[in-house]
């Protein structure tokens, strides 16, 4: 079944590996799958990726400002039950 599904023509577009952390291992890596034998053109390093979005000033202003947002919807949220709560029992 298996071999039905994954024939000669499926092209894979992403390989996760599990490396280790330390740069020695890393660079172990990068260097078997930078040669020429495995044709493999695009290559990205999650933990790159993610050191680049933490000092990247976009990404960091996208965060803060989804934040506030949902910080500002859960208090309305939260007032809005207060006065519900409220002008019930005033009601009463």
């Amino acid at each position: 079944m298996r071999d039905q599904l994954f024939n000669e023509h499926t092209y894979l577009s992403r390989i996760w590996l599990r490396t280790h952390d330390d740069a020695a291992s890393l660079e172990q890596v990068h260097g078997a799958l930078a040669t020429p034998a495995l044709n493999l053109d695009n290559l990205q390093d999650r933990r790159l990726l993610s050191e680049r979005t933490k000092s990247d000033p976009l990404a960091l202003n996208l965060i803060g400002i989804l934040l506030i947002s949902a910080s500002g919807g859960l208090l309305l949220i939260f007032v809005g039950n207060l006065l519900e709560s409220w002008c019930g029992c005033a009601a009463v």
